[in-house]
């Protein structure tokens, strides 16, 4: 059970409010996070209340995800009112934290971060709220956006960062050191329980390497790209498949152009459905991130697509220098690399390759020790999960 802020007796209310700047069946992992702990608490008896937005997606899409909701979670979906959005979105809050008893309030993502601060101004501790910081929301792009993050960090009562890796940046900006870290998760009911039951799909190449996630220059498809022609000397027929919204696809299809690589690349768009990633995910043999942090702070924060894929027994090979290094433990599911180092990748890939059944098994287990129903158990405690890099190298 949660318990209250400087307090050790457990709150009596099972209300608790959720928001999240993006929420399925739209993309994103910030979305999927908060699904994931809504589930988890919902799982645990406690009553959920969601405000999100729900872009990228069709009204088709949303109606039916909604349906699928327990009904113990409700949804309510933030729509755009143009210049006055962010206005109509607190005052919506506002009047739900007055008609409503909220015990607990979680925000996740950068503007539902600043309505933690607005509702620590208006109600005080009457409305303890923890933020879940990812890696994004600290980015330096606008100094605006800046200060006020910096600010609502300041006066929230908990923060809790999803990678160590984000820990830091958040201590580096606050100076707080009573920072958790609950990593992410996975609800493996999402997933088919037995092979059969997934539609087997051929991937050019072999082998085939995957990546999911948005297009961009954080989650470093680009640096893959660059990185072919030297793992093609080792594998002539490796191809890469690059899963996930195509905003940038143009770009990274010039690139393969000038590299003389294109016929080894192929863009396969948003995949909505869980059965047909877990298709893809199946097919592959390694899963690649090499996603890089940007000049203006923009950060990886944890990368739960490797967990999804550790999940189908596929090792990762993931970029040092950002959350990824909470979501790989070097030489045991995957590998870490330099991201700009195209033989350090290949050097990584072929001890993967070369040692593959140990990695596979090694990549399941791993997967199946950040299962939500665990986890939840820990942020229900206000506590640290424990460090699971303590682990033993066996298969």
């Amino acid at each position: 059970m949660l318990y209250k802020v400087g307090d050790e007796s457990p709150i009596e209310s099972r209300n608790i409010l959720i928001i999240s700047s993006e929420f399925p069946p739209g993309p994103g992992g910030i979305g999927k996070h908060a699904y994931d702990l809504a589930r988890s608490l919902a799982w645990m008896d406690y009553d959920i209340t969601v405000f999100s937005s729900q872009d990228y997606t069709s009204e088709q899409e949303i109606q039916h995800f909604k349906n699928s909701l327990p009904t113990n979670i409700k949804l309510v979906r933030f729509f755009r009112k143009g210049w006055m959005t962010y206005f109509h979105r607190w005052n919506l809050i506002r009047k739900f934290l007055k008609e409503h008893t909220v015990e607990q309030m979680i925000v996740s993502g950068r503007f539902p971060l600043w309505i933690g601060y607005l509702v620590k101004r208006k109600f005080g501790k009457s409305i303890p709220v923890h933020s879940f910081i990812h890696g994004s929301e600290l980015s330096r792009r606008n100094k605006i956006h800046q200060f006020f993050t910096a600010m609502s960090l300041s006066t929230t009562d908990y923060i809790w960062a999803v990678s160590n890796f984000t820990r830091k940046l958040i201590h580096n900006m606050t100076k707080r050191n009573d920072i958790r870290v609950l990593p992410n998760g996975l609800w493996f009911s999402d997933w088919p329980a037995e092979k059969q039951h997934i539609n087997q799909i051929n991937l050019e190449g072999e082998p085939a390497l995957i990546t999911v996630g948005r297009i961009s220059q954080r989650k470093g498809q680009h640096l893959l790209i660059q990185a072919l022609p030297v793992l093609k000397e080792i594998y002539p027929d490796i191809h890469y498949h690059v899963i996930g919204i195509s905003t940038g696809q143009e770009m990274l299809k010039g690139l393969a152009d000038q590299l003389h690589i294109s016929d080894s690349v192929s863009f396969h768009g948003k995949v909505p459905r869980m059965i047909d990633l877990a298709a893809f995910y199946m097919s592959a043999q390694v899963f690649v991130m090499l996603s890089e942090t940007q000049s203006n702070g923009d950060t990886e924060g944890f990368g739960i697509a490797i967990l999804e894929a550790n999940y189908f027994g596929k090792p990762a090979i993931g970029a040092r220098g950002s959350g990824i290094e909470d979501a790989i433990m070097d030489g045991y599911n995957g590998r870490l690399v330099d991201g700009n180092n195209a033989y350090e990748i290949s050097e990584a890939f072929k001890d993967i390759m070369e040692n593959y059944i140990a990695y596979s098994a090694r990549a399941r287990k791993w997967a199946l020790r950040h299962d939500w129903k665990i986890l939840i158990d820990h942020f229900s405690r206000f506590e640290d999960v424990p460090v699971l890099t303590n682990i033993k190298y066996e298969v």
